[in-house]
């Protein structure tokens, strides 16, 4: 009753969701203290019941709050913390509420008690970490990357803000800049598992394949229990085409972690190639598996903007249904147009004498989908139409060099960020915009998302479900239509 009386009294009617979500958690706070060394004896014993002050409370509403959030409590734990910092606003108490809302995907919310903390030290480490943080879990690289920057001005030496601005740098896909910065946070601690590890996937998908190996191999070393480091030799390893060494890794990387989607997708291909067979069936099965779990969580991760540990596009390679495809490229589509807002749309389908029409692809080169297209560029009516090609890599061979004659205008966008891309895009007029990927582990399908041109076109390249953005009205394409 004390404590009754106590919650009510500080949370008073206008506060009446506090008390109310409060009262679940009185016999939380009461256990708190009885092991905190508090004594609550019996009023039939004619002594009162001990009470702490107010200022003992911040305390234990935190530990409470915490305790909460350990056993999933959302709500509850919100309501403690929030409490705490009522109680006593401190960088500590705002920061503790601010990383929960964050758990809770509760962003917008997340910020407001962010910028309270940077209001009491706006170059604190940890303030500038959560900044960067819930910007990093709304996709909003950009501003992370600034936020990150800031850390780093104020704290030259946290390694940490290295490896966040990295890291926000190569969802940007400014992947030469991303692995400066890892290198930079190697420079700092030479021995550091996930810049290793980090810097390897980024040099793999540069073709520096030697490199990514090495670096893969000293992760290994040094952290032994590192699945990703496993994965990512088994990756370069693969690339070298030395499969029986890819195998290895693979399957040290399960071992580890048995559920890990993208080291069990891998193993099944790299055992496919060598034609071993052995245990296809044991491996589609634990693949099922993890697929089937991940579309019965899929309400929680699109709320919390969560990425689905698979890509609809590596589906294709294995014998599942079309019911099981479309649930994942259905959840992987809501997920990544969470927090994207389309282009403002200036440019109507037909502007121009010629229809600008604009190719997107990784395969640029030696490929089939570019042998059936070389011909489409090289006849098209120049009267009626100008071509744009944006190539979503680097590598030049002769096929590209052919692609690069056959079209109007040719754009490297390898390294280009997804806002970058989306505005020069725009730039160029585009009238008809033709994805010739999909959810093809190359593609960028995010980039549609920003709807950067009138008219969009899902073509050749991926033969799978591709869901439709509200905002996107992807139009469908077959051959000869």
């Amino acid at each position: 009753p004390v404590y009754m009386q106590l919650i009510y009294s500080y949370a008073p009617a206008s506060c009446c969701r506090h008390a109310m979500q409060l009262t679940g958690v009185l016999l939380l706070l009461l256990s708190v203290h009885v092991m905190d060394g508090i004594s609550l004896r019996s009023e039939t014993s004619g002594s009162k019941s001990s009470c702490p002050t107010l200022g003992a409370l911040d305390g234990k509403y935190t530990s409470a709050g915490s305790q909460l959030y350990s056993e999933g409590k959302m709500s509850e734990a919100i309501a403690c913390l929030e409490l705490a910092v009522e109680n006593k606003e401190s960088v500590e108490s705002l920061l503790n509420l601010a990383n929960v809302l964050m758990s809770d995907g509760q962003y917008k919310e997340a910020e407001k008690v962010i910028r309270q903390a940077k209001k009491l030290d706006h170059k604190a480490a940890l303030v500038l970490k959560s900044s960067a943080t819930n910007l990093f879990y709304q996709k909003r690289y950009k501003e992370c990357t600034k936020e990150c920057r800031k850390w780093i001005k104020y704290h030259p030496d946290n390694i940490e803000a290295q490896l966040y601005l990295a890291s926000s740098l190569y969802e940007m896909r400014e992947l030469t800049e991303s692995l400066k910065e890892y290198n930079t946070a190697l420079g700092m601690n030479e021995n550091h598992t996930s810049a290793l590890v980090n810097a390897a996937v980024i040099l793999n998908t540069l073709g520096d394949y030697d490199k990514a190996l090495k670096l893969s191999k000293k992760a290994t070393i040094l952290d032994p229990s590192l699945p990703e480091a496993f994965l990512n030799y088994a990756a370069a390893e693969i690339s070298l085409k030395h499969y029986d060494k890819a195998i290895y890794g693979l399957e040290r990387a399960l071992d580890i972690k048995p559920n890990y989607y993208q080291a069990r997708c891998k193993l099944i291909n790299v055992r496919r190639l060598v034609c071993d067979w052995s245990s296809y069936k044991e491996d589609i099965d634990a693949l099922q598996k993890i697929i089937h779990y991940q579309i019965g969580k899929a309400d929680h991760m699109i709320a919390h903007g969560r990425q689905p540990c698979h890509s609809p596009g590596h589906l294709l390679h294995f014998p599942l249904n079309i019911t099981t495809h479309k649930a994942v490229s259905t959840i992987y589509s809501s997920i990544q147009a969470g927090n994207i807002k389309p282009l403002k749309q200036t440019l109507n389908s037909r502007t121009f004498n010629q229809i600008r029409v604009g190719f997107v692809s990784y395969n640029f080169n030696n490929h089939p989908a570019t042998h059936l297209l070389l011909n489409l560029f090289k006849f098209a009516d120049r009267n009626v139409v100008k071509i744009f090609a944006y190539c979503l890599n680097s590598y030049t061979d002769q096929w590209r060099e052919q692609v690069e004659r056959m079209v109007d205008v040719f754009r490297d966008i390898s390294t280009t960020s997804l806002e970058a891309t989306a505005e020069q895009v725009k730039k160029d007029k585009i009238n008809v915009l033709v994805d010739l990927m999909g959810f093809s582990s190359s593609g960028r399908p995010a980039l549609f998302e920003l709807k950067p041109s009138p008219i969009q076109v899902h073509y050749l390249g991926y033969p799978g479900h591709h869901s439709v953005y509200e905002s996107v009205r992807l139009v469908y394409c077959t051959g000869g239509q």
